[in-house]
């Protein structure tokens, strides 16, 4: 799977791979800069797959339930914040362990003129490392999606229900963030938000792993429509289904599935679907299941291009 995915800030890429626990940083044309073990700082057997951050000049990575801040030039440690979390949990499910597998990405947000970063309800001040607050807050579980903040808010797709969060006044100890609302809808199984959430012209667009499509209105939080893409998916016990996150590439949103499908459709309070494609391409494997090349990764758009990264190529579609 693509996770992490690197980062840069025009003049260097900077990779976290976090299941050998290293950071590292490279130049565009490939040159070695710095390099730093972070194994340190959390549960070896968590799933870290966390895209990093990059903001006032530090690389900030999260393994674990711990973020861990780099001079960005140099490589070397800025901060290590304390532990995020309020309260240890038992992992039933992975080994009956207490360390944090958590799924989800920080993000990167401001409050007044304090950069902070936030992280499954938790805020953590940039410039020093402080925790300002733990996680509290019930997003329904493993959060997958990455969060995004606008509009003075953290937009997040829980794992059962899109979420707007204020950000508060001010940035101080013992902050206590609040949602918006509780407007998402159970479903009976394991039907979860893996692909991360696109905001557009007041609407929330958010596709669970079914395939279908959940778009919100996003303040105040209401359900506009919920659409069945038809995509269809493969699964099986490591391949969850659809987790390719939406994606708006001119004036259309994107919405793959694990099997090389794309819909296009237009933004609005109505679905309209404008076209779909699908990528076919046969794979050989060691084990035996599903030959078809399975994509998990969300389209990236350059000028008139889309590129997009499937399990064994790279795809470039668009004019030459």
């Amino acid at each position: 799977y693509s996770c992490p995915t690197p980062i840069s800030d025009g003049k260097r890429i900077y990779v976290l791979i976090n299941g050998l626990g290293i950071a590292a940083s490279y130049d565009h044309d490939g040159n070695f800069k710095w390099a730093q073990l972070v194994t340190d700082m959390g549960d070896p057997g968590a799933f870290h797959c966390n895209t990093p951050v990059l903001v006032e000049g530090k690389f900030t990575v999260l393994r674990g339930s711990v973020l861990r801040a780099f001079d960005a030039e140099t490589g070397k440690v800025a901060w290590t914040s304390t532990d995020l979390r309020k309260a240890v949990g038992v992992d039933i499910w992975h080994g009956y362990g207490t360390g944090a597998s958590f799924s989800s990405s920080p993000c990167v947000a401001k409050i007044r003129e304090t950069s902070v970063v936030f992280f499954n309800s938790s805020v953590t001040r940039v410039a020093d490392g402080k925790v300002l607050a733990q996680i509290h807050l019930d997003l329904d579980g493993n959060v997958r999606t990455t969060p995004f903040a606008m509009d003075n808010a953290i937009w997040v797709a829980g794992q059962f229900s899109m979420q707007r969060i204020p950000l508060p006044e001010a940035a101080q100890e013992g902050l206590v963030l609040t949602k918006a609302s509780d407007g998402g809808k159970w479903e009976s199984g394991d039907i979860a938000f893996y692909s991360s959430p696109v905001l557009n012209d007041g609407l929330l667009y958010g596709m669970r792993h079914d395939g279908k499509l959940w778009v919100d209105e996003a303040n105040p939080p209401k359900q506009a429509y919920v659409q069945d893409l038809k995509l269809g998916y493969y699964s099986d016990y490591d391949h969850i289904g659809n987790v390719a996150s939406i994606a708006m590439g001119g004036r259309h949103l994107f919405a793959l599935n694990n099997q090389g499908t794309a819909v296009v459709f237009e933004p609005g309070k109505v679905f309209k679907e404008i076209t779909r494609n699908r990528i076919a391409h046969c794979v050989e494997r060691i084990y035996n299941y599903d030959p078809d090349e399975i994509f998990n990764s969300a389209p990236i758009f350059e000028g008139e291009r889309m590129y997009l990264r499937g399990e064994q190529n790279i795809y470039c579609i668009g004019k030459k």
